[in-house]
């Protein structure tokens, strides 16, 4: 077990991928992706993201919040559940 997660660490380093944490506001549910684009559309903000959790396609529009995770904080959260 300890093996695989010094793997995991070493591959994300490696890797160089920024993982970040979106937050449906209104709904209060979490998605963790390295793959998304903001969109300031007149009078409407939108979020577009893959989910690296499930693979599943999100928008989330105006109520969101983004922040970037560091490796640990990445690791825990691709090894949990959604939450």
């Amino acid at each position: 077990m300890k093996q695989r997660l010094l793997i995991v660490v070493a591959l994300i380093s490696l890797s160089g991928c920024q993982y970040y944490r979106a937050r449906d506001m209104s709904t209060g549910r979490s998605y963790i992706t390295n793959n998304w684009q903001m969109h300031e559309d007149p009078g409407i903000g939108r979020l577009d993201l893959r989910d690296s959790r499930t693979g599943e396609e999100v928008t989330l529009h105006q109520s969101y919040q983004i922040d970037r995770l560091d490796e640990l904080e990445t690791i825990a959260a691709l090894r949990s559940s959604k939450d």
